[in-house]
């Protein structure tokens, strides 16, 4: 079970995120359409992990991407395969305020549930906010609390011991099949996003959850929101 990530957890990351998950890929579709266009601009993208959100914006048309990620493990693993139009920065780099208010969208591919208090959650948004140019996109793709605890045969997150329902309660990921992976994620509301959003300037456009052919809600969650 992975709560930080070692060059060993997050080699093994790294053949997870790259296996077709069908609750994962609905979202992923949302989040596309959430864009629009994207030929020609430069994208952020926070919390690129090893690479896969980062070089999936430049095939959906990203003209450059800055890749940000937090832990040096999984950025090590990004800079290490091929990525062309994109440039990888550690968060704390210093150089990344030389693009305050230059990005024309910005993605969070699966991140947001990972992070463990609203106060980082704030300051992961804060910062997005400072390198978007006003009127740009930001989608995110995160946990469907409404959705939660959720099982399938490709999935399953269920609540751990001690778990109350109250925002940043601990749920227990796992990916199933050859690559199996499990981690912890954190469970955030629809609420919860709607208030950190809006105090860092966003104005929030949508919050649409995929569904099943039965109409059941996946647990994920694509968000669109705009800077004012």
């Amino acid at each position: 079970m992975v709560t930080t990530y070692t060059p060993q957890t997050a080699k093994a990351y790294q053949q997870t995120a790259e296996i077709s998950i069908p609750e994962m890929d609905a979202a992923l579709t949302i989040a596309r359409g959430m864009f629009g266009n994207l030929e020609g601009k430069l994208i952020l993208d926070f919390g690129c992990g090893t690479g896969r959100s980062s070089r999936l914006l430049h095939q959906w048309g990203a003209y450059r991407v800055l890749g940000i990620e937090r832990n040096r493990q999984m950025l090590a693993i990004a800079e290490s395969l091929p990525s062309p139009g994109i440039e990888y920065y550690h968060a704390g780099d210093a150089r990344l305020w030389e693009y305050s208010e230059h990005c024309a969208a910005a993605f969070t591919s699966f991140v947001l549930m990972e992070v463990p208090t609203r106060e980082e959650l704030a300051e992961i948004h804060n910062t997005i906010a400072r390198i978007l140019l006003p009127g740009s996109v930001y989608v995110a793709i995160t946990n469907n609390a409404d959705a939660l605890p959720y099982e399938s045969e490709h999935i399953s997150i269920r609540p751990v011991t001690g778990f109350t329902g109250k925002s940043g309660d601990q749920f227990l990921d796992r990916i199933k099949g050859e690559h199996q992976f499990e981690f912890i994620d954190h469970y955030w509301t629809r609420q919860d996003y709607n208030d950190i959003l809006r105090n860092s300037g966003f104005s929030i456009e949508e919050m649409v959850a995929p569904k099943n052919a039965k109409g059941e809600e996946f647990p994920y969650l694509a968000i669109k929101a705009v800077k004012l």
